[in-house]
């Protein structure tokens, strides 16, 4: 709930997408910081969300700049 939240937050405050990943790496040790602080232990599905959001923050990035996924886009959905 919170990271589409943060979406909103850049788009509000015009800030760049890239510049934003930072903020959302650190909303991603929230939980680590928790768990450690809480049972003195990562758990394992905290580490598996985080390696999930991860990858999908990084084949965001790369569709994103991917001519196929734009004409794809268009194809689907036109253009804006």
């Amino acid at each position: 709930m919170i990271l589409p939240a943060l979406g909103r937050i850049t788009q509000a405050a015009n800030i760049n997408d890239f510049l934003a990943i930072p903020l959302w790496l650190i909303l991603l040790l929230v939980p680590v910081v928790y768990d450690f602080r809480a049972v003195r232990k990562i758990h394992k599905a905290t580490i598996l969300g985080i390696a999930l959001i991860i990858i999908g923050i990084v084949l965001t990035v790369v569709l994103i700049e991917s001519p196929s996924w734009s004409r794809l886009l268009e194809a689907t959905i036109g253009s804006r």
